[in-house]
């Protein structure tokens, strides 16, 4: 069975989501590069969006401190992940054309689909610390890094993207 194993804020629950309405079945995830799984699936999400997201979340829960965020670890968890990664989906892509995803996913590992129409249930998990969106915050603006802090997790990203399954 495939395991989707991501970068923190980068579509894990909505795929879950998505999928479990449209195939009945629940893919499990994590977000340890060195969690063990047949076939392993990933989401790259742009690694400015990515790590900002988990800082405004951070920061929206009163958790963030600038001299513990480390950029890097988008750079360090991909480089970690990629020699055992078998499917790599477009965070783009899932955003703007899920049931191609949905479809694509489940014709790869023979799911069958429904015809229900997507109705999220997601909502942000407060005890867990968790928000559905960062956009939601009001210090979704704010600035925690610069996008030249970065240069080394584009390599990677790029290169993921030029191998994208979906």
């Amino acid at each position: 069975m495939p395991i989707l194993i991501n970068h923190q804020r980068s579509g894990t629950h909505y795929i879950q989501d998505l999928f479990k309405q449209r195939t009945g079945y629940f893919i499990r995830s994590s977000h340890n590069p060195e969690f063990e799984g047949d076939k392993v699936i990933t989401i790259v999400r742009d690694p400015y969006d990515a790590l900002h997201s988990e800082a405004v979340q951070l920061s929206h829960y009163g958790m963030f401190e600038k001299s513990h965020f480390n950029v890097s670890k988008y750079t360090e968890f991909y480089n970690a992940l990629e020699p055992r990664i078998d499917v790599i989906i477009d965070y783009d892509t899932l955003i703007n054309n899920p049931n191609l995803v949905v479809e694509t996913i489940a014709d790869m590992f023979d799911f069958k689909l429904n015809d229900l129409e997507y109705n999220s249930t997601l909502v942000d998990e407060v005890s867990d610390n968790h928000m559905i969106t960062s956009k939601s915050s009001n210090l979704y603006n704010k600035t925690f890094f610069q996008r030249s802090d970065l240069d080394n997790a584009y390599k990677v990203y790029y290169s993921l993207l030029s191998r994208k399954t979906i």
